[in-house]
């Protein structure tokens, strides 16, 4: 069990990494022969290659619009792209993996399993997309006799203050929490075949009563 509260303290490259497989991966788990559970069905390295040429291709679309506007009708615009926002290192990574690749593998598989949903960033900074819902404070759970990771709402202060410190890594047992059922969730760096309890993550054990 952890928090859908942010954090900033990750690798760019690994944050949007995380984030490039949170989009279209839907609730199944990762794969080295498949990145995505639509389109193309990329490999591991394809995702990432066409991935980067989505983030490039976006920052020179934006770089176009911006300098043919030239006027403040174009206040709509974001200031910077992505790419802009990136330390150098990861800049020049991601020109690396896109020479070559194209943009469209990327946003065929990720096109349907990422609408009507919402990114988060979790306590421990890991990236998962839930439903569009999904609020600041929600729990993001491995839910015993589930096969996808779920995302539940505390509904009464029964543990709250445990809960906050989720993600520790002290994987110290929760008290009973009562929540409601939110949805499914993806968070790509815990879906891994044959992982049951999250324990070897670190995640903390609760007694969740669902109402």
């Amino acid at each position: 069990m952890f928090s859908a509260e942010g954090s900033t303290d990750r690798n760019a490259l690994d944050v949007l990494e995380a984030l490039s497989l949170a989009l279209p991966l839907g609730t199944r788990e990762i794969s080295e022969e498949r990145a995505g559970m639509a389109g193309l069905q990329q490999t591991l390295e394809e995702h990432r290659r066409s991935f980067a040429a989505y983030v490039l291709d976006y920052h020179e679309l934006l770089r176009a619009a911006l300098s043919a506007d030239g006027t403040d009708n174009g206040s709509y615009l974001p200031a910077r792209s992505l790419y802009d926002s990136l330390p150098a290192e990861a800049q020049a990574e991601l020109r690396q993996r896109a020479e070559g690749a194209s943009a469209s593998g990327f946003i065929e598989c990720m096109t349907w399993p990422s609408m009507c949903r919402v990114v988060y960033r979790t306590a421990s900074g890991l990236v998962g997309m839930g439903s569009r819902v999904t609020r600041p404070g929600d729990l993001v759970c491995r839910v015993r006799g589930s096969a996808v990771l779920m995302t539940l709402r505390r509904i009464k202060d029964s543990g709250a203050g445990e809960v906050a410190k989720t993600g520790t890594g002290t994987g110290a047992d929760v008290g009973e929490i009562s929540c409601v059922h939110i949805g499914p969730t993806v968070v790509p760096e815990r879906m891994k075949r044959s992982v049951v309890d999250g324990r070897e993550f670190g995640e903390k054990s609760a007694t969740f009563r669902i109402l």
